[in-house]
This record gives structure tokens, C-alpha cells and sequence, in this order.
């Protein structure tokens, strides 16, 4: 029964080929770096950090499985007081299920993934609070899904201004994100692709449960808009991804952190879990 079920709705899938590039490709293209937490105040002006994390995606929507396995370098530097520039680029291991006539075949492939970063300044301060407007910019520096059977990137540039507000109460720092992404259009096979906006959210609080050991509890939420091709809208491309994490950062020493992150799918669009674990060096 389970043969048949899979094998019919392939039947009814196959005909639309682009829909279903974008579709199968969907869930984790809008699993970007943005709403893992780093510290929510800027750095200190010339000082910098250097880190590494181990970042392991997986998702499933009951007929497609997707994993990614990412090694994910980071720098973060602050040239001068309240402006703060930080990027990471990722190397990828993933490996895709993908419909071939009717049937189900896993594909895998490791390249480099698309360079996210972040321009972020200061712009209010007060004795317990700030106001950080930011930037995120991401270079489709990866393979893209759409020609691709394995995608290591989402294909397009993406433009993502936001702010952030940061309350200390003390021992937590409660910080509130609000930003919306814009997405560049760009010709493929399937034609060309037009990714809807995102509106996103991200709210959380920081415990500090002594001056080496901090917690961090966070929702965050996309709210997608359909993506079209050549014109056209694409029928369940859009929705909402929301999440919700858990992580600790341990200062094992003055300049070295070890920083560990759980989040968890609540919606179809959003993947089923994101883990990561790292380390971060600061100068």
C-alpha cells in the first residue's frame, strides 16, 4: 500500500518538472545562517573573532528526505566603535532525493556554499539597552538547486536589511529581530526564477548563568511569499517557516568559547532540526 501511495502521487508530481524543482528544493534554501544567534551586542572596536561550527540539517516532508552536513568557517571584526562585519562561508556534504521518472533516487554532493554576511552598527545605546540596525547580504556562491540534481547554495543574491532591540534584564538580555529579505531573480533551466520575499522575526532571551556560561532560548519566524517562474506563481512555494532553539555558549577560557544550538521545525517549510556545535577565538 505504501508502494502505491508514493508511486501515485509521483504520477500526479512529474508533469510539473519546475514546480517541483522549486518545491523539492524549498524547505532547506530557507534554512539560512540568520536566526543561529551570535552574541547580540557588537564587538569591541579593533577586535576581532575567528570560528568554525559543525552544522547538521536535516528534513523531511514524508516523501523527500534532504541532509546537510556543513563545516562553517566565521570572522567577526570590528574596525571601529558600534560597526561590526561579520561572514562565514560553509563547505557542504549534502545529499538530496530526487524524482527520476517514478522512482525515488538520493544524490549527494560536497562543494562550497554560499558566503553569508552581516553589516551591523550600534545606533542607540542607553545604560541597558541598544538599537542595532543590520544588513545581511548572501552570494550564491554555491551550486544552485534548480540545475543542480544536489544544490550546496539557493542560487540567488539576497538582501536582507533588519533591526535588532536589546534590553539587558538582568541576568538576561532579551533581544527582538525584525527584517525582511529581498531575492534577485536569475535565469536557469527551469526559466527564471523570481524568489518571494521574507518577512522574519526572531525574538529570545539570553540567561547568564554565571560570567563563563550563558543559555539562549529564541523563536524565529519566516513569512514567505510565492516564488514565480517566468511570471508565473508557483503553487505551495510560499508559507511560513517557523523555528524554535535552545543553545549555550561556554567561555572556556578568556578568549575561547565552545557554542552548541538546537532548532527544531514547527512548520512544512521550515527543516526538521538544525545542530550545530563550534568554537570561537577573539583577538
Amino acid at each position: 500500500m505504501i508502494w502505491f501511495d508514493r508511486h501515485r502521487v509521483l504520477h500526479a508530481l512529474v508533469p510539473h518538472a519546475a514546480a517541483l524543482v522549486i518545491l523539492a528544493s524549498g524547505p532547506l534554501a530557507l534554512a539560512q545562517e540568520w536566526y543561529i544567534p551570535k552574541r547580540p551586542e557588537v564587538l569591541e572596536p579593533q577586535r576581532f573573532e575567528i570560528g568554525l561550527r559543525a552544522q547538521f540539517t536535516t528534513d523531511s516532508d514524508g516523501l523527500l528526505d534532504s541532509q546537510e552536513l556543513s563545516a562553517i568557517g566565521s570572522l567577526r571584526i570590528s574596525p571601529f566603535d558600534r560597526f561590526e562585519v561579520y561572514a562565514e562561508v560553509p563547505y557542504t556534504f549534502a545529499e538530496r532525493d530526487r524524482i527520476v521518472g517514478f522512482d525515488i533516487e538520493a544524490n549527494r554532493h560536497d562543494d562550497i556554499g554560499d558566503v553569508f554576511s552581516q553589516f551591523t552598527y550600534e545606533l542607540f545605546r542607553g545604560d541597558d539597552w541598544a538599537l542595532l540596525p543590520s544588513v545581511d547580504v548572501i552570494f550564491p556562491t554555491g551550486r544552485d538547486p534548480y540545475d543542480h540534481p544536489v544544490g550546496t547554495g539557493g542560487g540567488h543574491y539576497r538582501f536582507t536589511p533588519g533591526v535588532t532591540y536589546m534590553k539587558v534584564i538582568d541576568p538576561v538580555v532579551v533581544f527582538a529581530y525584525v527584517g525582511h529579505q529581498i531575492s534577485l531573480s536569475e535565469s536557469f533551466d527551469v526559466g527564471r526564477v523570481s524568489p518571494g520575499g521574507s518577512t522574519r522575526f526572531r525574538v529570545g532571551g539570553a540567561f547568564h548563568v554565571n560570567p563563563r556560561l550563558r543559555t539562549t532560548l529564541f523563536t524565529a519566524t519566516d513569512i514567505q511569499s510565492r516564488t514565480e517562474v517566468d511570471g508565473e506563481k508557483v503553487e505551495g512555494s510560499g508559507g511560513n517557516a517557523v523555528r524554535f532553539g535552545a543553545g549555550i555558549d561556554w567561555l572556556i577560557h578568556d578568549a575561547t568559547s565552545l557554542n552548541f544550538n538546537a532548532v527544531f521545525g514547527a512548520t512544512d517549510r521550515a527543516p526538521d532540526a538544525v545542530l550545530t556545535a563550534g568554537v570561537t577565538y577573539r583577538f
